[in-house]
């Protein structure tokens, strides 16, 4: 998949079961109203009045924090989907490096 301008393309992962340090959370400390995802697919960048394309802060492998209605969904293959919205429309990246999942979580609900 060719991204256009700023788009990423996201594949949607579970909210996290337990704290950094281990600590089990409770399905009311769990932010149902925020999603998170592996950045699959990275766009070239929003094209400038110069000519030149804007640099891109996301990277493929960076876990990156959404509205869970941001963009649009596009299955790939059985079990994946990809969440694609322009790069503005995350909020976050939580860390680097992460691998790309096989599967995406489709949330219940």
């Amino acid at each position: 998949m060719e991204l256009i301008n700023d788009r990423i393309a996201v594949v949607r992962v579970p909210p996290n079961e337990t704290s950094k340090g281990g600590i089990v959370l409770p399905d009311s400390f769990k932010m149902a109203e925020i999603a998170s995802g592996i950045v699959a697919v990275v766009g070239p960048g929003e094209v400038l009045p110069s000519g030149e394309r804007a640099p891109m802060h996301t990277k493929v492998g960076d876990r990156v924090v959404f509205m869970p209605r941001a963009g649009m969904t596009i299955p790939v293959k059985d079990g994946l989907n990809y969440k694609v919205f322009g790069e503005g429309e995350a909020w976050a990246i939580l860390d680097h490096g992460n691998e790309v999942p096989e599967e995406s979580y489709d949330p219940p609900g």
